[in-house]
């Protein structure tokens, strides 16, 4: 069990967006009443070089089994393309995995994403990456991602996103709901903070509560924080119920 538990959990703590090929309504987005103080695309802007660390935990149960994962990961971009799209090579080391008061070090992770112009998920490969779990980050990836909005958004404006069951997404469906919650300073980052309130329509009856802070320079991600339920997983029998936290370097 502890062997399945860990890909699991990594891929669990893994960010992205979605995955290109899901079939995606536009999203609907409600604009607050309030004045503006600012808008904003969320649109992440990379350039080849950029790098990012960050620190993660993950406090997961499957089946009644306590687990608690540690790591860090780096992320580098190492392509940029003219409408905006970016591939990031991901390393995961120094995890630590502890089910039921067993302990064991866990292997270094390599992860590629390659994302579209829009943050969706065009393509995820690795070595490490098991062909029967790809299904599965569909799921998990889904409900705590960050969707555009499709247009600039100020603060307590929201947007829902519908992803359409295909064969191309493995017949995952999702509604989720986001709200431009605030600003905040966390560390020495200026953030934007999102709220996610995730379900799966389709291939699955899982959940999720998620906060997004993203930067204010550039919208990358700065801090994930939240819980999903009933995440189903390649090789493990139990559906994961998680709570997630992912800290960048500095904040």
């Amino acid at each position: 069990m502890i062997r399945k538990l860990l890909p699991a959990l990594l891929l669990l703590a893994s960010y992205g967006a979605s995955i290109a090929q899901t079939a995606e309504t536009p999203a609907k987005t409600t604009t607050a009443p309030t004045a503006a103080v600012g808008m904003y695309s969320l649109k992440r802007t990379s350039k080849v070089g950029d790098t990012i660390k960050y620190k993660l935990t993950v406090k997961a149960n499957a089946g009644g089994i306590d687990a608690t994962l540690t790591a860090a990961s780096e992320d580098k971009v190492t392509k940029v393309t003219e409408a905006g799209g970016y591939t990031l090579d991901q390393t995961w080391s120094d995890s630590k995995l502890d089910v039921g008061g067993t302990a064991q070090d866990g292997p270094t992770i390599q992860i590629t994403y390659t994302y579209g112009p829009s943050n969706e998920l065009l393509d995820l490969t690795g070595k490490d990456v098991e062909e029967q779990a790809k299904t599965s980050f569909v799921s998990l990836d889904t409900l705590k991602s960050l969707r555009l909005p499709g247009k600039p958004v100020k603060v307590g404006d929201t947007w829902t996103v519908e992803i359409a069951p295909t064969d191309a997404n493995a017949k995952v469906g999702a509604h989720l709901e986001y709200k431009l919650d605030g600003e905040e300073k966390l560390g020495t980052f200026d953030t934007l903070r999102i709220k996610l309130t995730g379900k799966l329509v389709s291939g699955g009856d899982a959940t999720s509560e998620m906060t997004i802070w993203v930067s204010k320079t550039d919208f990358s991600m700065v801090k994930t924080e939240g819980t999903a339920s009933k995440l189903p997983f390649a090789n493990v029998p139990f559906p994961i119920d998680a709570k997630i936290t992912i800290v960048r370097e500095g904040a």
